[in-house]
């Protein structure tokens, strides 16, 4: 294991760090929308996160695991039961694809388009 320390958003090494990771973990006391999570799926990297949290993951492949962030054992074996999975990269890719900028814009222009000729939506 190797503490990298913080990266700025923008460095290409956070990318490459999460591609390179076995899997991700983050388990805090709670976090809103845990865009950290998104960017190690969007790697191709399984995520342990913690439990209080207010995304939906239902959609996501089940490398995503959901942990009591105080529960170390849970930790430790939820890490240790994805580290062997990273054969299906392209699920976890897959499973947070519709989150890209590049979409998110396509639907917003779909709606406007809507809006401006008038149609139902």
């Amino acid at each position: 294991m190797i503490y990298l320390g913080s990266l700025p958003y923008d460095d290409p090494l956070l990318a490459s760090a999460y591609a390179a990771a076995g899997v991700f973990c983050l388990p805090s006391q709670s976090e809103v929308m845990p865009l950290s999570v998104l960017e190690a799926l969007a790697a191709g990297t399984p995520v342990v996160m913690t439990k209080n949290h207010c995304m939906d993951v239902s959609p996501m492949p089940k490398p995503v695991r959901e942990i009591e962030p105080n529960d170390q054992g849970a930790i430790r074996q939820a890490i240790s039961s994805l580290l062997g999975k990273r054969s299906a990269r392209e699920t976890y890719r897959n499973s947070v694809s519709e989150f890209s900028w590049d979409r998110v814009a396509g639907d917003l222009a779909v709606i406007y388009q809507r809006l401006l000729s008038k149609r139902p939506i």
